[in-house]
């Protein structure tokens, strides 16, 4: 009996010898790599970044922000929100766009202020939803859960970039999980991104699988909408993540590298 319980204990701690050497493996490899590189930019954040909410309805009038200076200009019409001239492209502010990382923050600037110059639409009922949403996190148990997720699933069909909020709000805050709300991220698109990158550095919420996979997606998908914002901030935060010492990325270390070497794989492919 004995002799059985030694070879069980040592199978086991065979197993996890081999899985420690070949994590420790791919780690030293990628930050072999991530030396030998001259390309890895310097990460910098313009101090007046912030993530800005387009218009919200205004009685069925026209909002046009290219024209008086950005004062109002209202029609009887459906409300829309205009694609900006090439001037306002470059958010007031920010300094020396020769820098290629100061260039970037101020196209996911850009981005946050131009939610629907992606392909998406603005829908009246979005405000609604995304209000009841709120009250059903209060509502516990799978009841709760289930009214979410009926009017996540809205929100999706509405393909409304404002709904992306709300997405991220119920991911991680309220722990809910699924292909509904990844896929309504990257369905989104480069709208997502701003909003995203605070959870690269902010790991605290266990969700760090679910900020890598949806930024990895849009960037691959949106690689030139978003200028510059996959190479000199998304995968150089992703290589701080597997450069860092795993004891201070927190519980989830050893996993968030692993998770930060796939996203950075599928970025550079």
């Amino acid at each position: 009996m004995y002799r059985k319980l030694i070879l069980a204990f040592s199978l086991i701690v065979g197993v996890a010898i081999v899985f420690i050497v070949n994590v420790w493996y791919d780690t030293n490899r990628f930050e072999e790599s991530l030396k030998s590189s001259d390309k890895t930019p310097t990460t910098v954040k313009p101090s007046d970044y912030q993530v800005i909410k387009p218009p919200t309805q205004n009685n069925n009038k026209k909002i046009d922000i290219t024209a008086n200076n950005g004062k109002d200009n209202t029609q009887n019409s459906e409300e829309v929100v205009t694609k900006p001239t090439e001037k306002t492209q470059t958010p007031q502010g920010t300094q020396s766009l020769t820098d290629p990382v100061a260039a970037a923050w101020a196209r996911l600037d850009y981005i946050s202020k131009n939610i629907y110059e992606y392909g998406e639409e603005f829908s009246p009922k979005t405000t609604e939803l995304m209000e009841q949403l709120k009250h059903t996190w209060n509502i516990p148990g799978e009841e709760g859960r289930e009214l979410s997720i009926e009017l996540l699933t809205e929100l999706a069909n509405l393909r409304d970039p404002r709904s992306a909020e709300a997405f991220i709000q119920s991911i991680f805050e309220n722990r809910l999980s699924g292909k509904l709300l990844t896929e309504g991220l990257v369905s989104i698109g480069p709208p997502s991104v701003p909003l995203l990158i605070p959870y690269l550095d902010d790991r605290s919420s266990g969700r760090f699988d679910v900020t890598a996979d949806v930024l990895s997606l849009v960037g691959e998908k949106y690689r030139s909408e978003l200028g510059g914002a996959v190479e000199y901030i998304i995968i150089p935060k992703l290589e701080t993540i597997v450069a860092s010492e795993t004891e201070k990325l927190g519980p989830f270390g050893r996993f968030d590298k692993q998770i930060a070497l796939q996203a950075i794989a599928r970025l550079k492919q």
